[in-house]
């Protein structure tokens, strides 16, 4: 099957003008593919965008089995910033942060990021302000050549 850019590249866009989005849309059944072609995988009706983040999963399991690892929670969700007001009264929304895994080491609580491909800014500000927030917490980026 075919696959179609959604939107027309443009090539007189400035610097200040975001390049919208590409979706990677199939032809034939119109479903939105992911950009780092990443197949979703169920495990324990959890579903990991990721069959790298399903590994992490299944590895994890395995420790939390063995005694070395506890309190194992998956794709829970942190406010890095809280709900704020600008200079013109309007609501700021509070800034939460997605991690792939949470859990007890040894005493000390461990977030982990699960990455296959490129770590863009978003989500490395998100991580840096969480660790800010939380200083107890360590972060951790995992990636396939770690596992």
């Amino acid at each position: 099957m075919a696959l179609m850019d959604t939107e027309d590249d443009q090539e007189d866009e400035t610097e200040d003008e975001p390049r919208p989005q590409v979706l990677r849309v199939c032809e034939g059944c119109g479903k939105v593919r992911n950009k780092w072609n990443a197949k979703p995988e169920m495990i324990d009706n959890i579903r990991f965008p990721s069959g790298l983040e399903a590994r992490r999963y299944e590895q994890l399991k395995l420790l939390l089995a063995a005694g070395e690892i506890s309190g194992l929670l998956v794709h829970h969700v942190f406010t890095v910033l809280e709900w704020a007001h600008d200079d013109y009264g309007n609501i700021l929304p509070k800034v939460t942060w997605e991690s792939d895994f949470v859990y007890q080491d040894h005493g000390k609580t461990v977030v982990e990021d699960v990455k296959g491909g490129v770590d863009f800014g978003e989500q490395k500000l998100k991580r840096r302000l969480l660790q800010q927030r939380h200083p107890d917490l360590i972060v951790r980026v995992v990636r396939k050549e770690d596992m």
